[in-house]
């Protein structure tokens, strides 16, 4: 039946007198129907299917396998007389690291395991370069079998490329996306590393002065294992100071009280407004129609349209440790699509008894079925029953996640297939970036945070201090080129190198770092 669906679809995007009367939407659906076929392997003959079927299981089995094992393979690193080898840790965590340890009969000595927050700490804060090399190696640290399920997982994932007539696995992967090819992709990524090294340079200056003026070594090179200590030491100043005194790591304690929930969906429905002529509105829910208390109902309300959509919001942590997603995300309940008249007769539409009027709408030729989008966070609750408040981050990601939402919203797609995020992936993340992008606003963020116990809205002048704070801090360009270097060796690892009897993932990744990492 599927091979049936898709010789059809292929006659009819290859008869010219056919595919010149479709609209743009039905190619695009017919294409990516064609796509998902090929890729899942129909139409193959039984014997090459049967390995398709393989290969599938077979990656599926690795990447469980992998991900088990992806934590550093070090469990731990002892550091002796920590007093002084962990100087600049906070001393209770230090002598709580050696209380620990001294239960296991070792005494003057700490230690920091690679997966607690403490050892991110040691990168920070520890005064000895000694110290935080040792972590550092440590929490890079991968073992054989570690690198043996990536390279078997890759190796497979060519093979099963090569099944479907594809040099790669990138091929495969990016042929319908907008990027469409590796070759696009890898020199996009090589265009921006070149462009972009200058200005990870200049971080890097500032990083090496700042570790030769503490060390009072005039030839001391900055190392990868330095990165977070001496960014603390940077005012948030653009001419960025090199005062190497220790200071506290800049937090957004002091904007917490002027993000509440409620202010930061008012800041949302303004800017919606603003933009697309649209309005968040509270709405009521009815007995059983949401999974949890604390969920709320938006609706979503266009200017001249009305209703265009339902927003189900479930942003708290469960009270008493009860479990819910744990991560922020936008969840579809159902897309937005085109329900035609012909549908509604088959399906005796009008006497469908679970049929919601509110979540549809009469159209030129049929219904229109309105979007139905859950958003999650774990946001943490309120002491004390007062009003909920967020962090910058927090705002950050909501503003992220409504993104999305919106794209969903905004979608006015006859056929569910294209509907809102259910675009090319290298599409995907540029609405909710673009929404989030409002958040380094000053003066967009002066028009919504208020203190949730005075009304005073936030001061321009403090949010502009704020952000600058924030921008400098993280050092942007260095961090933006390893973001650069991730994807370029993911391109690599998913080149044709993946199956030539040469594969060696250590090896492209020491290549490419020698290539595009600024660090020595």
């Amino acid at each position: 039946m599927k091979s049936d669906s898709q010789k059809a679809l292929k006659r009819v995007t290859n008869y010219p007198a056919i595919s010149q009367s479709l609209s743009h939407e039905e190619r695009a659906v017919a294409s990516a129907l064609i796509n998902d076929f090929e890729k899942s392997g129909v139409g193959m003959p039984q014997s090459t299917r049967a390995r398709f079927v393989d290969l599938n299981d077979k990656i599926l089995a690795l990447g469980q396998a992998f991900t088990e094992v992806s934590h550093p393979y070090v469990d731990h690193v002892e550091f002796d007389d920590p007093v002084k080898s962990l100087e600049g840790l906070p001393p209770p965590h230090i002598q709580h690291l050696m209380n620990n340890t001294k239960k296991k009969g070792k005494s003057n000595v700490a230690a920091v395991r690679t997966g607690s927050p403490l050892a991110y700490s040691v990168l920070r804060l520890a005064q000895r370069e000694e110290s935080r090399r040792a972590m550092y190696v440590a929490l890079n640290s991968g073992s054989p079998r570690q690198l043996g399920l990536l390279e078997e997982m890759l190796r497979t994932r060519g093979e099963l490329a090569n099944l479907l007539g594809k040099e790669s696995y990138g091929e495969m992967t990016l042929g319908d996306k907008m990027v469409q090819s590796p070759e696009h992709a890898m020199r996009f990524l090589e265009s921006a590393a070149k462009s972009h090294r200058p200005l990870a340079e200049s971080d890097l200056s500032i990083l090496q002065n700042l570790k030769r003026r503490h060390t009072n070594n005039p030839s001391a090179q900055v190392e990868a294992w330095d990165q977070y200590f001496y960014t603390r030491f940077v005012s948030p100043s653009p001419s960025h100071s090199t005062d190497t005194s220790p200071s506290e790591p800049l937090t957004t304690s002091s904007l917490r009280p002027y993000f509440t929930i409620g202010n930061t969906f008012k800041g949302l429905s303004t800017l919606f407004q603003s933009l697309y002529g649209i309005r968040l509105e509270p709405s009521t829910t009815l007995l059983g129609e949401t999974w949890h208390s604390e969920v709320r109902k938006l609706d979503v309300v266009h200017e001249t349209e009305g209703k265009i959509g339902t927003i189900y919001c479930d942003l708290l942590q469960r009270e008493d440790g009860g479990r819910k997603y744990d991560s922020a995300a936008h969840f579809t309940v159902r897309c937005s699509r085109l329900v035609t008249r012909e549908e509604m007769r088959e399906r005796r539409w009008e006497g469908d008894g679970f049929r919601n009027k509110e979540a549809e709408k009469v159209v030129e030729g049929g219904v229109k079925q309105l979007p139905v989008i859950v958003l999650v966070t774990d946001f943490v609750r309120s002491q004390g029953g007062g009003a909920t408040l967020l962090s910058f981050e927090d705002v950050k990601t909501l503003f992220h996640e409504m993104g999305h939402a919106m794209h969903s919203m905004l979608a006015r797609t006859d056929y569910q297939h294209i509907a809102g995020t259910r675009v090319q992936m290298d599409f995907v993340e540029v609405p909710s970036v673009f929404t989030e992008h409002f958040t380094s606003s000053p003066s967009f963020l002066a028009t919504f945070a208020r203190h949730h116990k005075t009304n005073e809205p936030a001061q321009i002048t403090h949010l502009k201090s704020f952000l600058s704070c924030q921008q400098s801090q993280t050092f942007k360009a260095l961090e933006l080129q390893n973001q650069i270097q991730m994807a370029l060796l993911d391109q690599l690892y998913h080149s044709s190198l993946a199956t030539s009897p040469s594969f060696s993932t250590t090896q492209i990744l020491k290549d490419l770092q020698n290539r595009v990492n600024v660090f020595p």
